[in-house]
């Protein structure tokens, strides 16, 4: 990039401290999308994925927020689909402005920020715009997490007619799911009734499998960084289609 040309959009992701997916999902869409900048702060957490964690991080939610210097960012997100939904989508967003607003933080803020989101709201965005209404849904997550998630889809007027899970308690686990694994396990949940998968979880490494899932079971694919991705950058106001990156990309 040209050091006089300025950035189309300034993307800025609250991480969790275990995840290991999310800036490597970044590199492939930023040679996708050019003069695109990707800025990451992580926030601190047990390692054990459940509830106890997830409410314990809440307030750290805030302070990886404020962490940005806030007169850079475009779009301002955090990153885990589990937490966002027990949380709750406008809780969390509340958070993220919390910190971004915080005033002891030494600088001016000024009216850059268009949007705030997480992953979450844009599972269920990227569900909605493609017009799924009968899916098949696929996680790594113990129970009582994934009942959190069917709850927020029936809400949705989502119906989940299959689903399966991975009883998975740590990232550093669900980062090595193998794809011939996720084959399986959406042959098992697939059936005429299906209109697409959801394959829930930040931590799943699935981005550059989605063309070949999608072509496999002739069905759209939605994964959670494929639509977290989609949708920042669609609200920073980048709005050209790709392809590689599955139908959401390629038709939204």
């Amino acid at each position: 990039m040209d050091k006089k040309e300025k950035f189309r959009a300034v993307l800025g992701f609250v991480l969790c401290q275990t995840d290991e997916t999310m800036e490597y999902n970044t590199r492939i869409i930023g040679n996708k999308f050019d003069n695109v900048d990707f800025r990451f702060n992580r926030i601190s957490m047990d390692s054990k994925l459940d509830k106890k964690t997830y409410k314990r991080m809440e307030k750290n939610i805030a302070k990886g927020s404020s962490m940005f210097n806030p007169n850079t960012i475009d779009i301002l997100s955090f990153v885990c689909t589990s937490c966002c939904f027990y949380l709750g989508i406008e809780n969390v967003n509340k958070k993220l402005l919390q910190g971004r607003n915080n005033k002891d933080n030494n600088f001016p803020i000024d009216n850059r920020l268009k949007s705030v989101t997480n992953t979450a709201e844009a599972l269920l965005k990227a569900i909605k715009k493609m017009g799924l209404k009968n899916i098949a849904l696929l996680t790594p997550y113990i129970n009582e997490l994934n009942e959190i998630e069917l709850n927020w889809f029936e809400r949705e007027g989502i119906n989940v007619l299959n689903y399966g899970i991975m009883e998975l308690n740590y990232d550093r686990d669900i980062s090595k799911v193998k794809k011939e694994y996720i084959i399986k396990a959406l042959k098992k949940l697939d059936d005429d009734n299906i209109e697409g998968f959801v394959i829930s979880c930040t931590s799943l490494r699935t981005l550059q499998w989605i063309d070949e899932l999608e072509k496999k079971f002739n069905k759209t694919i939605i994964t959670s960084n494929q639509a977290h991705l989609w949708y920042v950058l669609r609200l920073s106001g980048i709005k050209e289609r790709k392809k590689g990156l599955g139908k959401l990309f390629k038709k939204y």
